[in-house]
């Protein structure tokens, strides 16, 4: 598997006085297979005092779908109770049996967060943080595991996979967002 994706990234942060510092920083990536993405991040931390400070942070991202996400192929046999073999394993989403159970192709995962803490320095040199952290992303990435039953036997025939009646039972999975 091949895959070819370029970015460029520019950040930018300064002292705007003696309590506040100001930053950004901005990233444009192209992937072969995902088109483009311009994500950002803006930030700002102000000093009440030599001991205490606030910091927020707000941003986007993107995260594309790894090679293995896309196309790993793994499969195990293990034997059921009766001694009965029964084949699992991690497929594609392109795979004739991935698609037969309904695998669509992935989207890469998109992100907005937000960020908001204090800083607290001891007299000791104690450094206690607290944060709040708000993320949400779009199109996450997750696995599915499928339990072969009847209606996915269905399905599985219907799509003329071979051996079909190996795969009773068996728990078989792929990606999704």
């Amino acid at each position: 598997f091949e895959s070819e994706s370029w970015g460029t990234y520019i950040d930018f942060e300064a002292d705007v006085s003696e309590q506040l510092t100001l930053g950004s920083a901005f990233r444009f990536e192209d992937f072969e297979e995902f088109d483009s993405t311009f994500d950002w991040k803006l930030s700002a931390r102000y000093a009440i005092s030599d001991s205490l400070a606030i910091r927020a942070t707000a941003n986007t991202g993107f995260r594309a779908p790894t090679p293995g996400q896309v196309n790993t192929l793994n499969t195990t046999t293990t034997a059921d109770s009766s001694g009965r073999l029964i084949p699992s394993g991690t497929f594609p989403v392109n795979n004739p049996v991935a698609l037969a159970l309904g695998s669509m192709e992935l989207n890469p995962e998109e992100s907005t967060s937000f960020t908001i803490g204090a800083v607290f320095e001891t007299e000791g040199g104690t450094g206690i943080t607290l944060d709040y952290y708000d993320i949400e992303i779009k199109d996450r990435l997750a696995f599915r595991n499928i339990t072969v039953g009847a209606d996915e036997m269905a399905s599985l025939t219907a799509a003329g996979i071979p051996n079909v009646a190996t795969l009773d039972g068996s728990n078989l999975n792929y990606f999704v967002n």
